[in-house]
């Protein structure tokens, strides 16, 4: 994203829903940047799952999700970012997940759990978005 351009309602709704403060202007395409990677390694990561068929893949997902939400500061997810993208000068770093992204990061954790136990329609109920 160019510097200068101004805050999607999208992006901006992202930070807030993850429980961050307003984004300052100057630095909301860096910290946006460095929050979505996390959902983009999932969803990445759910597609490899389902393409081997692996339900290792489920489960190694599941408990890194897991150990993000129960231990916010030794979120793996986090720390690849900083160490990698974070570690530019002048770059956003991730502290610990506020209590509204570890709550994500926990329900995802959860529906991982059931998609591999095999119960995928119980799982696929579990998500918001999915009709009745």
């Amino acid at each position: 994203m160019e510097p200068g351009r101004k805050l999607s309602d999208t992006e901006r709704n992202f930070i807030l829903q993850q429980g961050f403060e307003e984004p300052a202007p100057q630095t909301y395409h860096l910290q946006y940047s460095a929050l979505v990677v996390q959902p983009r390694v999932v969803g990445l990561t759910l597609l490899l799952g389902i393409l081997l068929q692996s339900p290792v893949v489920f489960l190694a997902l599941a408990a890194v999700l897991w150990w993000g939400a129960l231990l916010p500061p030794w979120n793996l997810f986090d720390a690849v970012c900083n160490r990698t993208a974070g570690a530019r000068p002048g770059a956003v770093r991730l502290g610990p997940a506020p209590a509204p992204r570890r709550f994500a990061q926990g329900m995802a954790g959860s529906f991982l759990y059931h998609a591999l136990r095999g119960q995928w329609e119980f799982a696929r109920r579990t998500v918001p978005w999915t009709r009745r």
